[in-house]
């Protein structure tokens, strides 16, 4: 009876049966996915905070832009005389009637066609070759252009001294084959018969200055140059920092003021080395002084001086860098020039100019309009090419 009580039933074995059973199946992988609920989108109140955001760009964009403008044209307007005010008049009534948009990065250079021989340029350029005495005049009107330049130079004036005169002069005159080429930007033309894609001509000096401002190569290379600097003398600094590099006997910083009196007082010693009684009082007291001082200011009076010195300090240390900042710059900009006008006779060579001191001979390049007799002066290049000193004197004494 009792040993029954200890075998397992029938329920147990087909539990721990089952048991086994399950263990031996292959596990399967079970996948989370996350999900995440929206709520759903009001839109009424994204259209009202539409609304009032571009309202808001629009009462802005009046007030601060369109506004003024129209305020300085009435004041224009109110300014003109009865004359100018019907010449205005009659000048937009016999506008065209279109409007123009020209679109941004369109703009296109057009190289013209050779001059004919029955074109009025070319039948101009052949008087212009027989007459001598017209061509020695533009000579002459070039080279006075090029003293009348050189002379508005302080640096070259410093040198060479300030009365300048023409000596002599090489220039050649060429007549060009073709007008210099034309500019053209695309953009929309709104017309009574519609709205075109269309091209309209471009003043070669506005092309020529978009150029500059959008491409400003001069700034670029100077800001290169100042960064370059300033990281150069930087590295140098961590170098004699850390060991790598001895200090230079010439310190960007000056000593400051406390280096100086510790200096004056330990040079006052006794002849065994030790200090004198003046110097340990004088020491003592000026201690004392600084303490006293500090003491009655407070923290402020110390934070201005540091403060006052950090600012000394980074002052100092940006002289290099924006010394050269400056040189290439100004070794880098060049004015802005401009295409010489159609018909125009291109002149070129060199020029030697007389001073006190030195003779100067300077390369020029320009064009001369038959129209106006002039050289207009955005088209002009002038540079020294070399001075030469009447009397030269040793560097070294």
């Amino acid at each position: 009876m009792f040993p029954r009580l200890f075998r397992p039933s029938a329920v147990l074995r087909s539990a721990s049966r089952a048991s086994s059973q399950v263990g031996a199946q292959p596990g399967q992988v079970i996948t989370i996915q996350r999900v995440r609920f929206f709520k759903a989108r009001n839109v009424i109140r994204t259209v009202f905070i539409g609304g009032g955001v571009g309202y808001i760009c629009y009462h802005l964009y009046t007030t601060a832009v369109v506004s003024p403008i129209l305020r300085h044209l009435e004041h224009e307007y109110a300014s003109l005389s009865p004359k100018e005010r019907q010449e205005l008049a009659k000048s937009a009534a016999e506008d065209d009637g279109y409007f123009f948009l020209p679109m941004p990065f369109t703009t296109k250079m057009v190289k013209p066609e050779p001059y004919r021989g029955t074109d009025p340029e070319w039948k101009k350029f052949g008087e212009i070759s027989k007459d001598k005495g017209l061509q020695e005049k533009i000579r002459n009107d070039l080279a006075d252009l090029a003293k009348l330049a050189a002379s508005k130079s302080p640096d070259l004036l410093r040198r060479t001294g300030t009365q300048m005169s023409v000596r002599r002069y090489w220039l050649d005159i060429d007549f060009p084959y073709g007008p210099p080429p034309t500019f053209e930007q695309s953009g929309i033309l709104f017309d009574e018969d519609g709205i075109f894609w269309a091209s309209e001509p471009v003043d070669s000096l506005t092309v020529m200055r978009s150029r500059k401002i959008l491409w400003p190569t001069a700034m670029a290379q100077a800001s290169w140059a100042f960064t370059s600097t300033m990281m150069l003398q930087h590295w140098n600094q961590v170098k004699t920092f850390l060991g790598f590099e001895a200090p230079q006997a010439s310190s960007p910083f000056p000593p400051s003021a406390a280096l100086g009196k510790s200096s004056m007082s330990s040079s006052r010693q006794t002849a065994d080395g030790a200090p004198t009684i003046d110097a340990v009082n004088a020491v003592t007291k000026a201690a004392d002084q600084s303490e006293t001082e500090d003491a009655v200011s407070g923290g402020r009076t110390s934070f201005l001086k540091d403060f006052a010195s950090s600012a000394d300090g980074m002052r100092q240390m940006a002289v290099g860098p924006w010394m050269e900042f400056q040189r290439k710059l100004s070794q880098s900009w060049k004015p802005t020039k401009d295409l010489p006008p159609r018909g125009s006779i291109k002149v070129s060579g060199m020029v030697e100019l007389e001073t006190p001191r030195a003779f100067v001979v300077v390369d020029v390049f320009g064009f001369w309009d038959p129209e106006t007799r002039k050289f207009p002066f955005p088209s002009l290049f002038m540079k020294v090419r070399r001075v030469q000193m009447k009397v030269q004197k040793p560097v070294r004494n």
